[in-house]
């Protein structure tokens, strides 16, 4: 039996949402298990306002008000955007969003100084952009971030970024955008600032199938038709797409988030790298918060 507390801290979320499901998977938890901390989420890489009309579509139908702002759409060096994020035409929402994620980024981590963890779930670009335009020392007001992605077993020190990260399909929201991520991991470690690192072979222990995906579109919820129409969306243009499976990133690196003692981690400075994920039949458990009311 594992012993599992919840965090009391404000949440903000980074994403890249509406090309896998994942993301929208993860922001519908956190309306169901820490609604009232989260005070934030932006959007990343590609067609980010339209991510942006996504994510307040699904607010909406969660009954849900939170401020949700677009970010960057290109890498730091302004390279090759994998995810274009406008696989979603079947996104209705048509009114204006904001489009100053790191105004939206700086306004939280102002006023949550020091009691706010950022849950990066997309390219840490909107995070290194908030650094480089508000300085270093703004790092200093989260109280740690949530990252999902992949580093390697022992972080080097700064100045051998090029050893730093594994760069590979693997590891998607390193692989885009890896000058981002060096400098986040870079001004974390020098005003250590904690990351926790939940790496990708971690999350594909967990995944929804497609009679789960049946479960929630069947279930009646408002939201459960975007949900459903996303995951077909991306299940069809993944490399899972024989397998018809999603994998479930975004909900475990949320759910570590809000819940301390679900996962072990393993620890090199500033850094903690997920081991092992304590909390049984996820998959489950995320279905029931899902379809719940």
């Amino acid at each position: 039996m594992i012993k599992i507390k919840k965090r009391q801290n404000y949440i903000h979320i980074d994403s890249d949402p509406f090309t896998d499901v994942d993301d929208a998977l993860a922001i519908t938890l956190a309306r169901r298990i820490c609604g009232d901390k989260v005070v934030g989420i932006t959007t990343v890489h590609g067609d980010v306002k339209l991510r942006a009309r996504g994510v307040k579509e699904l607010l909406g139908l969660l009954d849900w008000d939170v401020e949700v702002a677009a970010g960057f759409e290109k890498s730091i060096d302004g390279g090759k955007v994998w995810w274009k994020g406008d696989e979603a035409s079947y996104v209705t929402y048509a009114g204006d969003v904001r489009e100053d994620a790191i105004d939206l980024l700086k306004e939280n981590l102002s006023e949550y100084s020091g009691k706010i963890d950022l849950v990066s779930i997309a390219p840490m670009t909107n995070i290194a952009k908030l650094i480089e335009q508000e300085g270093e020392e703004i790092i200093k007001n989260l109280n740690s971030i949530y990252f999902m992605g992949k580093v390697k077993e022992s972080v080097d020190g700064i100045g051998q970024r090029e050893s730093k990260y594994i760069p590979n399909s693997l590891a998607h929201n390193v692989n885009v955008d890896v000058d981002a991520a060096n400098i986040v991991f870079d001004v974390c470690e020098k005003y250590n600032v904690p990351v926790y690192v939940v790496p990708t072979e971690l999350c594909k222990e967990h995944w929804f199938e497609q009679t789960d995906w049946e479960l929630i579109r069947d279930s009646g919820c408002e939201w459960s038709k975007l949900l459903y129409v996303n995951s077909q969306d991306w299940i069809s243009r993944s490399q899972y797409a024989d397998q018809g499976v999603s994998y479930l990133y975004d909900p475990l690196v949320l759910f570590g988030a809000v819940f301390d003692g679900v996962f072990e981690f393993e620890q090199n400075k500033n850094v903690f790298v997920a081991k092992s994920f304590l909390f049984p039949d996820f998959s489950s458990y995320l279905i029931g918060r899902i379809v719940s009311n």
